[in-house]
């Protein structure tokens, strides 16, 4: 459904967007402290959410993948050990994207200067208003969207009394678009594709895991788990002012920057208890992220904030849980 949800245009809500200036004081319960609409900068009866026209010959997007792996098990002495690789290559194809296909003769380019360097930022002004854009849901032979990763892993089975596991992987994620159903918006103006190629998000370019259990006497367990996860990319970006419309214009080549590494490690006690042959319960504790890493997992990426990097959001802290559970 994200392919055409936005076709239908009856099923989008009229709304008028005020632009009231920061410090301006109002009572959102009572309309006589609200400014009068100013048609310069408000967008009056736009309609909520982005509505599209979605191209009927448009072709339904896929993935080719190519997965490669390759186990080695030991025997003798080293019979509890297996040793593992594998790779793996997504290329996406006939990706949807939205394009604008208003004629825009009056749109003109103009530039602003970047606070932090400051360098040139070439900005494009559309002559049309907000509302004034037919937009179509299309494949574009200029999104490109790959994905490779290669792991390699060594495993020890249970074997007197203790186990481990061990993951490494390293990953890339490239391209200029960040989905393939339509609600990408790299290709709806010029601003766009400034910097839009590079390393996309939601990826770790290194990740290692170890986790091991060891059992003790009187049916007891002990495990941890060891994660490394290197930092997100992210994009610096400037936010222009006009209004109603703003633009949003990468300053950097796409995923350019990262966040902070990430360790975490937590630990598990369990304690079984049987009670007949089909009743048993196991009482545990878990504690989690527990040398209490504060890592920042966010921040203000826009450049012409006055927040610019201040935290969005960090690590969950310290955390501890005890249960029972019951197997009948």
């Amino acid at each position: 459904t994200y392919f055409i949800d936005r076709a239908n245009e009856t099923a989008k809500p009229k709304a008028t967007y005020y632009d009231w200036q920061y410090g301006t004081q109002i009572d959102p319960l009572n309309p006589a402290t609200w400014p009068a609409a100013d048609p310069a900068h408000d967008t009056v009866n736009r309609v909520v959410g982005d509505v599209a026209r979605v191209d009927p010959d448009a072709k339904h997007p896929y993935t080719d993948e190519l997965t490669f792996s390759l186990e080695q098990r030991f025997k003798g002495a080293l019979s509890a050990w297996t040793v593992s690789g594998s790779w793996v290559y997504r290329q996406f194809k006939d990706l949807l994207v939205r394009r604008d296909l208003t004629p825009d003769p009056t749109g003109t380019w103009t530039t602003a200067t970047n606070p932090i360097t400051g360098a040139t930022i070439p900005i494009y002004e559309s002559g049309l208003p907000a509302d004034g854009h037919d937009y179509l849901v299309t494949n574009d032979d200029r999104a490109k969207r790959r994905y490779w990763s290669a792991s390699l892993a060594l495993d020890r089975r249970m074997a007197d009394h203790w186990s481990f596991n061990g993951t490494y992987t390293r990953a890339r994620s490239s391209g200029n678009v960040t989905r393939g159903d339509g609600y990408d918006d790299t290709f709806i103006n010029p601003n766009n594709l400034t910097n839009a190629d590079g390393r996309l998000p939601g990826y770790n370019d290194d990740e290692f895991k170890a986790r091991f259990i060891v059992e003790l006497p009187w049916a007891m367990r002990v495990s941890g788990t060891y994660t490394f996860l290197s930092g997100e990319r992210w994009t610096p970006y400037y936010r222009t002012a006009k209004i109603p419309i703003r633009y949003y214009i990468n300053t950097e080549t796409r995923g350019s920057e990262t966040y902070p590494s990430r360790s975490l490690v937590d630990l598990r006690l369990t304690q079984q208890v049987p009670f007949g042959k089909q009743v048993k319960a196991e009482a545990f504790a878990e504690v989690f992220n527990v040398f209490n890493s504060g890592t920042t997992l966010s921040w203000t990426e826009r450049i012409n904030s006055s927040s610019y990097l201040y935290p969005d959001s960090v690590e969950t802290g310290r955390r501890l849980r005890l249960g029972c559970r019951i197997t009948f």
